[in-house]
């Protein structure tokens, strides 16, 4: 990755601590003489024995208590200064933190007379941008920052401080170099194109490119499961209008969330709600029956229906025991993909007694997990409850690949897996040994790009532009 020099860059201030009333404030300044200009507006306590003298800074790493003057000299807030000179901060460059009090009026003037001797407000990401393009971090780690930070639950936050940690980067700069091994054998190959390739040798490039497949096969599962611990499992009830989906979805979030009236086609709109299920995320989603309506709006909410079932983890399919199975159940049940883990719930079970409910084919009930709950007096909702959860960690503490948590690391896994099948293609095949090069030399970008050796300011700004101002 290209890298800045720290003592290039002009200065810029930002809030560190969240924004609102509080017991502390911390603005953090960064950037080559960020301590010369911030000195002047500091008045340093009588009691230290040998107050900082411009342009000396204080000495690194240590609080030294000062007060912050406004434009009259007069005191805006007592706070500790600590500095940290290049490269030794998180930046890389020099770096002041000011810890204040938690009041926003006083942090809003701070940051206006910061600005007042030439130390501009920073951009959304730009101390973590800085610390990338200074070596600090790399890409992944930066966007594990952001993981962190985002982070809503304690197993999301640990998969995010594993990647901070450098271990998905060491796994794909190995990865890298294997497939790099593999692409200069390749190539000189090519430059001996009238030799005949020995078959022991195209074997031994088989096996190479099959083993690196599988490596991307593992990271593409890691990733997703490191998503699945960030964003949440996501979990869509569906049914025909009036069976009880809103009543589920609101035992289910344990309060009344989504209006429940006999009236059919009372739910419009969906609703989510996300919980925390033994350090797991579970969003559920209630929806709009699925039937045949001439209203707009009603219509509208359907297909709003369709498409939280094509972005499904799991579907939980509702219908009444009482009723059996109808046949808007079985068109319902053609728009629910089969290769997702689909729930059939025998809701009302209260109404149907001890007689078994009907209409369900063999077939079905091999392809569905049957589940009879009654959400009038919560009978069978503590083993939904519990299958919920068991598919919400399914393979969440088998997989050893590096977990990633980032968006942009699926398309990027999906690219190089085909750049790969493309070059094992085209070499067990016999066929054109230059595609197949082509197509690691294009992998070799990919993963060049992901771990911030190759990096471009559109990549950047993508990237922390998703971050708080003094992150």
């Amino acid at each position: 990755m290209p890298k800045a020099s720290p003592f290039l860059a002009d200065p810029i201030a930002g809030l560190a601590t969240p924004p609102g009333r509080g017991g502390v404030a911390v603005v953090r300044l960064s950037g080559a003489g960020c301590w010369f200009r911030l000195h002047p507006l500091l008045r340093f306590s009588a009691a230290l024995p040998s107050p900082p003298l411009p342009p000396s800074p204080p000495p690194e790493r240590k609080l030294i208590r000062a007060e912050f003057l406004d434009a009259d000299g007069t005191p805006l807030d007592h706070l500790l200064v600590v500095h940290f000179p290049a490269p030794r901060s998180f930046t890389g460059e020099e770096q002041v933190e000011l810890q204040g009090h938690g009041s926003m009026v006083v942090v809003r003037r701070i940051l206006q007379r910061l600005s007042e001797v030439g130390i501009r407000p920073a951009q959304p990401g730009e101390f973590s941008k800085r610390a990338c393009l200074n070596g600090k971090m790399n890409l992944l780690q930066a966007q594990a920052v952001l993981g962190l930070i985002e982070a809503g639950t304690l197993r999301g936050a640990k998969v995010a401080a594993r990647q901070l940690e450098g271990e998905a980067a060491a796994g794909l700069k190995v990865l890298r170099e294997g497939l790099l091994q593999v692409l200069v054998h390749l190539e000189a190959r090519i430059d001996f194109a009238d030799e005949e390739i020995d078959p022991l040798e195209r074997e031994g490039l088989v096996r190479s490119l099959r083993q690196l497949s599988g490596e991307v096969a593992r990271l593409v599962r890691g990733m997703r499961l490191g998503q699945r611990l960030q964003e949440g499992y996501y979990v869509v009830v569906v049914g025909r209008p009036n069976v009880g989906k809103s009543s589920l979805f609101n035992r289910l979030a344990g309060r009344e969330r989504a209006i429940v009236s006999d009236q059919a086609g009372t739910t419009r709109d969906s609703l989510e709600v996300t919980l925390e299920r033994n350090g797991l995320l579970i969003t559920l989603v209630d929806t709009a029956g699925l039937r045949h309506s001439d209203c707009h709006i009603e219509a509208e909410g359907m297909r709003r229906t369709r498409e939280h079932v094509r972005q499904a983890d799991a579907v939980l399919l509702v219908a009444e025991a009482h009723r059996g199975v109808l046949p808007e159940d079985f068109a319902i049940l053609a728009e629910v993909p089969a290769a997702l883990p689909r729930l059939w719930v025998w809701n009302k079970m209260d109404l149907l007694g001890d007689i078994p409910p009907s209409g369900l084919p063999e077939g079905l009930v091999s392809s569905f997990e049957v589940l009879p709950v009654s959400c009038h007096d919560g009978s069978g909702l503590a083993k939904l409850e519990a299958r919920l959860e068991a598919l919400s960690n399914q393979g969440c503490d088998e997989v050893s690949a590096p977990l990633m948590v980032a968006a942009r690391h699926q398309e990027h896994l999906e690219r190089l897996s085909e750049r790969l099948q493309e070059a094992l293609r085209e070499i067990e095949q016999e066929k054109y040994e230059e595609i197949a090069a082509w197509s690691l030399r294009e992998g070799a970008l990919v993963l060049g790009d992901m771990v911030g050796e190759i990096v471009t300011e559109e990549i950047l700004e993508g990237i922390f532009s998703r971050f708080c101002i003094g992150k």
